[in-house]
């Protein structure tokens, strides 16, 4: 659904960008999980509140700066990007399937 969303938004206009930026905010995320349970378990509104807005301060400044450094660097460095991008993902996956079957271990 939100494929289909998504690949309706015109990217080259002058509000593509925007609005799919927004279209993918929805998608789920780990960290908003734990930053939700973790407001939910103070048991109240206003410290929920403020620990949402703390969240939320903390990740805007993260995620511009992730963005700006990564537009820099993938104009600088996009061949290599390119060259190196599959045997980082594939040392990722690597690694997220070994942490996978370590923890399966474990449950047996």
């Amino acid at each position: 659904m939100l494929a289909t969303l998504t690949s309706r938004i015109d990217r080259t206009g002058p509000g593509g960008g925007y609005l799919l930026g927004v279209a993918l905010g929805f998608l789920p995320c780990g960290f908003l999980y734990a930053a939700l349970a973790a407001a939910a378990a103070t048991a109240d509104p206003l410290q929920g509140a403020l620990a949402m807005l703390a969240f939320g301060l903390g990740t805007v400044s993260a995620l511009v700066l992730v963005g700006i450094a990564g537009q820099a660097t993938g104009r600088v460095w996009q061949r290599a990007t390119a060259r190196l991008a599959p045997a980082v993902m594939l040392i990722n996956a690597e690694l997220l399937a070994a942490l996978a079957w370590q923890k399966l271990a474990a449950l047996v």
